[in-house]
């Protein structure tokens, strides 16, 4: 099959769904098929801040990358590009298509709906967006807004010929406000890097220079992450725990208030901030998260959490606020939720895991075996079946 897929969120952007996009790329071109990317441009700047060089990443022979023409906007990760969209591409692009996946329903998404429609070209979608939590951290907090956006988002996906999302939760949600075009909620893959340690724990401890108990937070340092609780909640459990410590790896626009914070308070020296690890910089990442002893993800937004997927491969216990698709992450085996902002259960988790290795162990290995199933492979694999239903009953 010859696959367009069009993103808004893309290299070298800092975000679940650019790892997602690029992952399942990546897998189904491995696969034998012929993907390209239509994404907005990014600038030097923008590679700048994810500490990268300017150049285009080295996905394999079967991918082409096009860049749309793109306009900045205010966003968490300091990177962000709205795609415009191009209205000679579906007169003037005559490359055959089989499919178009579309990963947005804004910009370069506008492009992708356009594109398959005057093409004759079946659409296939997903959606990584919330627009409730969005919104909630956005400079206008209206009803109208969210009721706007909303309309906007159920009017894009039901012209597609099927749907995906990455948990049960956001399918649900997208549903109870007027989707009517079938699909499922199928997850996105995991990096084949996650699953394998470069050395051991002792090792990579060592030479990254943590602590006997790492406590990690991965993801964008903004609002809707919620890391304020997690800093403030380690404050508190720090006290009675000296040998602990939080590192924070990322970039966003509240990682200078967040370093203010950690670095005036009597746990500064336990506190540190790293990355963002992009393209060549990677392996950081990697080793980070199998250095560890616990992840945390505090957010409110999360359609899924990539990060906290990527914690279960290293087998990591983890600690989820009670939002969005977290608990349904999570569940009973894997870790254990807290209530948004309630820093206090925060450090109460945190003491509980410390105390008892035996329960990180057993919630680290159950993450490590739920994870397997989202292996690039399998997920590509279900890709296909979509894609050529897709093809098969396109009318």
């Amino acid at each position: 099959m010859r696959i367009a897929i069009f993103a808004d969120n893309f290299y070298p952007e800092m975000s679940g769904i650019t790892d997602t996009v690029i992952t399942t790329g990546k897998e189904l071109a491995r696969r034998g098929h012929q993907v390209d990317y239509f994404a907005p441009y990014y600038t030097p700047d923008n590679f700048r801040v994810g500490g990268i060089k300017f150049a285009e990443l080295n996905l394999g022979p079967n991918v082409t990358v096009h860049r749309s023409m793109s306009v900045p906007f205010a966003a968490p990760t300091k990177q962000g590009r709205a795609g415009l969209p191009n209205l000679t591409r579906a007169l003037f692009d005559r490359t055959k298509y089989d499919v178009v996946h579309t990963q947005s329903f804004f910009g370069v998404g506008l492009d992708a709906l356009l594109f398959a429609k005057l093409r004759g070209i079946p659409l296939v979608g997903t959606n990584h967006t919330l627009i409730d939590a969005f919104v909630q951290y956005s400079p206008i907090k209206a009803q109208w807004v969210t009721t706007v956006l909303t309309k906007f988002l159920i009017w894009y996906y039901n012209r597609c010929e099927y749907i995906s999302t990455p948990s049960l939760f956001l399918l649900s949600d997208m549903q109870s406000k007027g989707l009517k075009r079938p699909g499922e909620a199928l997850s996105n893959p995991i990096d084949e890097a996650f699953y394998q340690a470069r050395a051991d724990k002792a090792t990579l401890k060592q030479e990254l220079g943590l602590s006997p108990f790492t406590i990690l937070y991965v993801g964008r340092l903004s609002a809707e992450k919620n890391p304020k609780a997690l800093l403030n909640g380690f404050i508190t459990f720090s006290a009675s725990h000296p040998e602990a410590e939080l590192v924070f790896v990322g970039q966003g626009t509240m990682r200078p208030e967040l370093e203010y914070l950690a670095g005036t308070s009597e746990a500064a020296d336990r506190i540190k901030f790293a990355g963002p690890f992009l393209g060549e910089n990677k392996q950081s990442l990697y080793d980070y998260f199998h250095a560890s002893d616990c992840f945390v993800m505090p957010s409110t937004s999360e359609t899924q959490s990539m990060c906290t997927l990527q914690a279960m491969c290293a087998g990591l216990p983890i600690l989820a606020a009670r939002a969005g698709a977290l608990p349904e992450l999570v569940g009973t085996n894997k870790g254990l939720i807290f209530e948004p902002d309630n820093e206090s259960e925060i450090a109460s988790l945190l003491d509980q895991l410390y105390q008892d290795p035996n329960k990180r162990t057993a919630f680290g290995q159950a993450g490590r075996a739920f994870a397997e199933r989202f292996h690039p492979g399998l997920i590509a694999a279900k890709w296909e079946e979509i894609f050529t239903n897709a093809i098969k009953y396109h009318g």
